[in-house]
């Protein structure tokens, strides 16, 4: 996190585009594992009388999360190199 932060303000002091960009990947991977890890330890939670198969859904869920980051982040990527395309930059 604290390397994130440095890229993140580096970047933005010195106008460094490339840093400022893997300082938002960086901080993207701290996300996506957080939801990850989260997923997994609330998967592991035994059985109970709301839950009589067990918790194991939130690991399926956490993977959903962490793919439609994946998937919103790519789409960005993908309209803003349309974007700069069809403006010629």
């Amino acid at each position: 996190a604290g390397l994130a932060a440095m890229k993140l303000v580096t970047g933005a002091l010195t106008g460094s585009l490339a840093l400022l960009a893997d300082g938002f990947n960086s901080a993207g991977d701290i996300v996506a594992t957080a939801v990850a890890y989260a997923g997994f330890k609330l998967g592991q939670a035994p059985a109970d009388d709301n839950h009589p198969y067990g918790h194991g859904n939130f690991e399926s869920a956490a993977v959903l999360v962490v793919g439609a980051m994946l998937l919103a982040t790519g789409a960005g990527i993908a309209w803003a190199g349309i974007a700069n395309l069809t403006r010629g930059d």
